[in-house]
């Protein structure tokens, strides 16, 4: 989206101006005149949102016609990136024709999709980014240091709830369609030839604390690889086990509390997701645990199996101590040679 610049140039002006009435000058450090600058846009953001819904609403107004009937003006209050937004939108009524009877509706709110005293569409995804990455309390500092005015942990631990919701429900339906024969015979027919090149599948469980207990989470990502350029290289060129030639990108991750035959399905129902039946080669790396290559193998059976260098690694030692009698520098060499084999 492109802006005007005359705009931009005068709206800059009026920033500085404002600055400088605040008694920001070449004594103020570039800190506090960035916060103050900060906070500036948010007021300003903040304001200007709620002068373009309420602007918007009197559009709406103007273009229904007699569709449907005015009633009253009614506040609302929303939280956005912004800060908290309080507009005045109007408020109609539609004849129920079934039920003989008027119900009230606020076109703005409908049009623009969103409900009055929740969160805004963009504000909800940035706490629930948040949410799935740091404990609600953390989130919630983080989120106040980025946008300058504090939301609740509650507030925060909804949205996340309500996005995992959604998650949980596309993925549930990804499922239903990829257990469907009908389904995947038309998918198969669509598909024009197989993808090019190679896709990554990994596979993994692991321990969380919930409310009943430590209970197993198994999760699971599909990516592809790139060279690494020599500027993105942050590893030590010396350090074993470190992969510097390669790195993933377009990762997809995925992660439920189901057992290994639930979960089958949802790897299966992903893999469709990506299109992964249909590249020219499939690579899964993982630990040794049966479940996943019993798992892989039923699903991709053609896919090539690695075990991951970390958990390939932790066997040398039991191999060391088994062919060399005293624990000598002998035994440490071959064990880092061997690592880096």
């Amino acid at each position: 989206m492109e802006f005007s610049t005359k705009a931009i140039e005068q709206t800059g002006k009026a920033l500085a101006a404002e600055m400088k009435r605040c008694g920001l000058n070449y004594e103020t450090d570039l800190y506090e005149a960035e916060n103050v600058m900060r906070e500036i846009q948010r007021q300003v953001s903040q304001r200007g949102l709620e002068m373009f819904l309420e602007e918007t609403d009197k559009a709406l107004y103007e273009a229904q016609g007699d569709v449907y009937a005015f009633h009253s003006f009614r506040p609302a209050v929303l939280w956005s990136t912004a800060g908290k937004l309080r507009i005045r939108r109007r408020y109609y009524r539609v004849k129920n024709e079934q039920a003989e009877e008027r119900k009230g509706i606020a076109l703005l709110d409908q049009a623009m999709g969103f409900s009055a005293g929740e969160v805004t569409p963009s504000l909800a995804e940035l706490l629930a980014l948040e949410g799935i990455s740091s404990p609600f309390g953390e989130a919630t500092k983080k989120v106040e240091k980025f946008l300058l005015f504090k939301i609740s942990k509650n507030t925060v631990r909804k949205e996340t709830e309500v996005f995992g919701a959604l998650q949980a429900e596309l993925e549930r339906e990804l499922i239903r369609k990829s257990q469907d024969e009908t389904w995947l015979q038309e998918r198969q027919r669509i598909q024009a030839g197989k993808e090019k090149g190679r896709i990554y599948g990994s596979v993994d469980g692991f321990m969380a604390p919930l409310r009943e207990g430590w209970k197993e989470f198994k999760v699971l990502a599909w990516y592809k690889v790139e060279p690494s350029a020599h500027s993105r290289r942050k590893c030590p060129t010396n350090e074993i086990g470190v992969q510097k030639t390669l790195q993933a990108k377009e990762i997809t991750y995925h992660c439920d509390k189901l057992e290994p035959d639930e979960f089958g399905k949802l790897l299966w129902a992903t893999g469709c997701q990506r299109q992964v039946d249909f590249y020219e080669e499939r690579v899964f790396v993982g630990d040794g645990a049966k479940w996943i290559w019993k798992m892989v193998e039923l699903y991709y059976p053609d896919a090539t199996q690695i075990l991951d260098w970390y958990h390939a690694a932790q066997y040398f030692y039991r191999f060391a101590d088994a062919a060399f009698i005293n624990k000598s520098d002998e035994q440490s060499s071959w064990i880092e040679k061997t690592k880096a084999l």
